[in-house]
């Protein structure tokens, strides 16, 4: 998500649900042991969701993500890859659904198609 307000909203709400798998909630506003601290009860979890702001799409080797869902246009093709990259770490594959408004598609997907990037439409 792009903003710490809404990785905390939807990591509440999500929590009030009571899903039955740890929830985990990663942004700049957390100081950084605690970040330090989810982070590896993220890795050492074997089924976890971790709602976070692009602060977890660079520099954080996750080691198995199987998913990757985008709530938020990223700004470019380079941005999408670098989340989407966290479902495909040392050869295993992944799934990324990037959730765009009808007003953000046709610019995000020339951006996308332009870096050759394969990308499948889903109509909701």
């Amino acid at each position: 998500m792009s903003s710490c307000k809404q990785v905390r909203f939807i990591n509440d709400l999500f929590c009030k649900l009571r899903p039955g798998m740890p929830l985990m909630a990663l942004h700049g506003q957390i100081h950084q042991l605690k970040r330090m601290a989810i982070y590896d009860r993220f890795c050492q979890s074997n089924r976890a969701v971790l709602f976070a702001t692009d602060v977890a799409s660079r520099g954080l080797d996750f080691p198995e993500v199987n998913w990757v869902v985008q709530l938020d246009c990223p700004e470019d093709a380079n941005t999408y890859v670098h989340r989407a990259g966290r479902t495909a770490r040392f050869e295993n594959a992944g799934e990324s659904l990037l959730v765009l408004l009808p007003s953000e598609e046709e610019g995000m997907i020339r951006n996308l198609h332009d870096k050759k990037i394969p990308i499948e439409k889903i109509d909701v």
